[in-house]
């Protein structure tokens, strides 16, 4: 007899006390638990709210249970996503036996878009905006903290606008439950509507204004009594682009709009469009008027970033002329609005973006000094990028995104055939991201033997020079010394000298300023060093120009629809680190790693990048050299040959994603990387895995109980392989039988049969479909011809497992007969790929294989005096299929 199902409070006690914390970033699976958060909770949330606006969503983990599970309630007027806007959701904490009920942000999309620091401080101004509108009854207002949140979800706490903590045993019973949950749903569909009251009214004829003053002084009043005054600011973090105070900032009107005053023109432009519709619902609800020419919802929308203006104490000035006649309206302001302009452009302090950042962040971040050659910088410029070795990956892994970074140059070159006279500070710049490249950049990777591999990435650089004399678009490899040398002078022309610095450092230090080390830490929380690059900063105010850097076109995984088996694939993959996909040749395996990996990881994250996802085919001369890492001897334009240690395939990707295991807020919910080996079974897997082996085992994996750290043959390295590295392969049964391979690398991967599958030609072809022939070539013939060949494949089949000669894993995959569209396609797909595969099999004993596999003493598909197959066309190949099938006693199932 079954027990009753609990009531909603009973629910959620059961989630928090029974939620499996044991398994938690290991493969979810069917659960009684994971039902009560996706299925149960949901359902009775529905049946309280009854309201067609609001969506609920939950989960217990994408393919891993989460340390986090989650329901959300989302009122689709505000959002449809928990990635970005504002919604109610219940935050379990099964570690904290606890419960949160908050008014909660979306912050995937910010995060992405500003970064971890830049999206907090945003998160925080939209919180600290909507409690000056609602007070829920029951419930805090203020930060929380999460202890166990991965990095995905470190901004539950910052994000929260109100909550309701409940713990264990003190969860309340169903109707207080309900209460709370009735009260913050309902705040939150007040938020979502946008202070609108049903049954109100706009005004027909809307007020007119004397001017902006008068605008300004009535519209507030409207704000005020509305409750709304901060209305703009609630919308601000989704709406406006990431450098808003620092491009507002200082600039205020001149007789003709500078190019900088355009660029602040046209954010707000941005920010118009981006509101403008829920703006204009607003504004009905308000009854507001216009001003002159202007509309009254683009009269309200100035009085609001008046008023936003004098919060961010900005000195641009709304009330000028230009700025009207940069939206397109020709009106004349009054002389209380000139004396407004003339007030905003007595401040002439024009803010420089770093400066200010450096002052709002300064407890925040690390400001770095990074030092390079002369004829480092051209590419340095190019890219956005900074560059580190292998061997300086310690001085790659200090820097954190949002850090700010100043570059010095010095008087070396990389090319000794240049010259580059001169040092000092010449640029700066706030870092945006990090990550590996494989291709070459700077001129010693084309010329030399160093591997940049590891960058750190800026949207944004503020240099000394006039961008103007570098060639942006340029390879510095194109580039003619006498271009490259041109460039450096251009680029140390306007520096900040190393004198000048040296002498400021002393009287400020007592030091000289350190330059030596490629990356110094400025330790700004010392106030003679803060002091120091406050300097810097000021100086660079003056004389830089700004480089801005495209970074929309990354290498996203595509998505992919999930396949066959994918949550028993997914299940073994997590719990053993590497499954191996094994079965007769055409039988989908390859395709089945790639498209199960590519799903996978489109499941785990947002935003997959191709690099995470990487591919190799082992073959008998595949070594430790090429999987690892090996010499490789490199000749330079003088003949002279040297050697350099060549990291390999599997190296490179364990390194990277020890990297993400390393920069993760959760260990277990790093990022997950794939390598998928093709053809496994054909290297000698001893020799080429070497002393890693034993690092494949999950509990020998890096941060487990028997972590196993090994030192590389070549080059002495420290090595271990983490644990959100995963390794799919695939191999031909009928190359190797799964008995013949390594008993060692056996024993440490899940094996998954993919033997042949006729059912697909059903889904393949939709054979019986009334409008398949329309779209078919020669369809009569190829239907006949086609549906024989999936006949007799089965008989084929069952006629190698009979003979006894080859076994199971040399059965006839089904993916020879797919993706055909013509009699001549299924013809070829015999010619080119089925019969050889067979006559390899037979050791070309032609006369053995008819008697075998076509039952028969005379096949015309073979040419037995000649020792070939014969070169038969449609007709033949269908008539033999046929005879085939007329004779045999073997079982199969006909596709009509």
């Amino acid at each position: 007899m079954s027990s009753p199902s609990p009531g909603f409070a009973g629910l959620l006690r059961r989630v928090v006390s029974e939620y499996p914390v044991d398994q938690i970033g290991q493969g979810i699976s069917e659960h009684e638990i994971r039902t009560d958060i996706e299925e149960r909770i949901p359902s009775q949330i529905r049946q309280i709210l009854d309201d067609e606006n609001l969506v609920v969503k939950a989960s217990a983990g994408k393919g891993r249970w989460t340390s986090i599970p989650w329901v959300a309630i989302l009122d689709q007027r505000e959002t449809n996503s928990i990635q970005e806007g504002i919604y109610v959701v219940y935050l379990f904490e099964p570690q904290e036996d606890r419960v949160t009920l908050t008014l909660n942000q979306g912050v995937t999309e910010i995060k992405n878009d500003l970064g971890t620091r830049e999206a907090r401080r945003h998160l925080e101004e939209t919180a600290r905006s909507v409690r000056k509108e609602f007070d829920p009854a029951g419930f805090s207002a203020g930060h929380l903290e999460f202890p166990h949140a991965s990095s995905r979800n470190s901004l539950y706490g910052p994000g929260t606008i109100f909550y309701n903590r409940y713990e264990l045993g003190e969860i309340p019973d169903d109707e207080q439950i309900v209460q709370d949950l009735k009260t913050i749903v309902d705040t939150y569909r007040k938020y979502a509507s946008n202070g609108s009251t049903p049954g109100d009214e706009p005004n027909s004829e809307p007020d007119s204004y004397d001017g902006i003053s008068d605008a300004t002084e009535a519209i507030r009043s409207k704000l005020k009594q509305s409750g709304h005054e901060n209305w703009l600011d609630t919308h601000l973090t989704r709406s406006i682009l990431s450098q808003w105070t620092a491009a507002l900032r200082g600039f205020g009107p001149n007789t003709q709009p500078s190019p900088e005053e355009v660029f602040v023109f046209d954010q707000i432009e941005t920010l118009f469009e981006q509101v403008e519709s829920e703006l204009e619902e607003f504004r009905s609800n308000l009854g507001t008027g216009s001003v002159g020419d202007l509309s009254p919802t683009e009269t309200l929308f100035i009085v609001l970033v008046r008023d936003l203006q004098s919060k961010l104490d900005l000195t641009v000035n709304m009330n000028h002329v230009k700025f009207l006649n940069l939206r397109g309206n020709e009106f004349n302001l009054d002389s209380e609005c000139e004396e407004d302009s003339e007030e905003a452009a007595g401040d002439d302090a024009e803010g420089f973006p770093i400066a200010e950042y450096f002052e709002n962040n300064r407890e925040e971040i690390t400001v770095w000094r990074f030092t390079s050659h002369g004829d480092d910088y051209p590419t340095i410029y190019q890219y956005g990028a900074i560059q580190f070795t292998d061997s300086q990956k310690d001085d790659f892994d200090k820097i954190d995104r949002g850090d700010v970074v100043v570059f010095y140059v010095t008087q070396d070159t990389k090319n000794d055939d240049l010259s580059s006279p001169g040092k000092g500070l010449i640029g700066c710049g706030i870092v945006s991201n990090k990550r590996t490249k494989n291709e070459s950049w700077w001129w010693n990777e084309f010329h030399g033997n160093t591997d940049y591999r590891n960058i750190v990435e800026f949207d944004e650089l503020y240099v000394t020079c006039d961008i103007a004399e570098i060639e942006l678009d340029t390879s510095i490899d194109e580039k003619p010394d006498s271009t490259i040398e041109a460039e450096i002078a251009a680029i140390k022309r306007d520096r900040i000298p190393h004198e000048t610095l040296k002498e400021r450092s002393q009287e400020l230090r007592g030091s000289d300023f350190p330059v030596v080390s490629v990356l110094v830490d400025l330790h700004v929380e010392k106030a003679e060093n803060e002091e120091l690059v406050e300097w810097v900063l000021d100086k660079f105010s003056t004389r830089v120009t700004k480089i801005e850097y495209d970074r929309d076109e990354i290498d996203v995984l595509p998505e992919e629809e999930s396949p066959n088996r994918a949550d028993e694939i997914a299940s073994q993959l997590v719990s053993t680190g590497q499954v191996i996909f094994h079965g007769p040749p055409g039988t989908g395996k390859t395709h089945t790693a790639r498209k199960f990996s590519r799903w996978w990881l489109n499941d785990q994250l947002e935003q997959p990048t191709e690099e995470q996802l990487r591919v190799v085919t082992f073959h008998p001369s595949f070594n430790y050299e090429d999987f690892l890492e090996g010499l490789t001897a490199k000749q330079d334009e003088t003949g002279t040959v040297t050697y350099d240690i060549e990291d390999g395939i599997f190296k490179r990707i364990c390194r990277d994603a020890e990297r993400a295991y390393r920069d993760a807020d959760n260990p277990s919910e790093a990022d997950p990387y794939i390598l998928i080996i093709d053809e496994i079974n054909r290297g000698n897997l001893a020799k080429i895995f070497g002393e890693t082996i034993t690092q494949l085992e999950r509990n020998k994996r890096l941060g487990a109980d028997e972590e196993v750290i090994v030192e590389l043959a070549h080059s002495g390295d420290e090595f271990g392989i983490p644990p959100n590295l995963y390794v799919i392969g695939t191999m031909n049964t009928a190359d190797r039988s799964i008995a013949l391979v390594d008993a060692a690398l056996r024993r440490r991967f899940s094996f998954f049969s993919f033997p042949p599958n006729y059912d697909v030609f059903t889904e393949e072809y939709d054979f019986g479909s009334v409008g398949v022939n329309e779209f078919l070539d020669d369809s009569p013939r190829f239907h006949q011809i086609l549906e024989n060949s999936i006949a007799a494949l089965q008989v084929i089949n069952a006629n190698i497992l009979d003979s006894g000669e080859l076994g199971k894993g040399k059965r006839i995959g089904h993916s020879y007969l797919l993706g055909l569209n013509s009699a001549k396609d299924v013809r070829d797909a015999w010619y080119y790929n089925i019969l050889p595969l067979l006559e390899e099999y037979y050791f070309e004993e032609l006369g053995r294989l008819q008697a075998s596999v076509f039952e028969t003493e005379d096949c015309d598909l073979f040419d037995i005096q000649n020792r070939k197959i014969a070169d038969f066309d449609i007709e033949t190949l269908n008539a033999e299929l046929e005879r085939l099938l007329e004779r045999t006693d073997q079982p199969y199932l006909h596709p009509t």
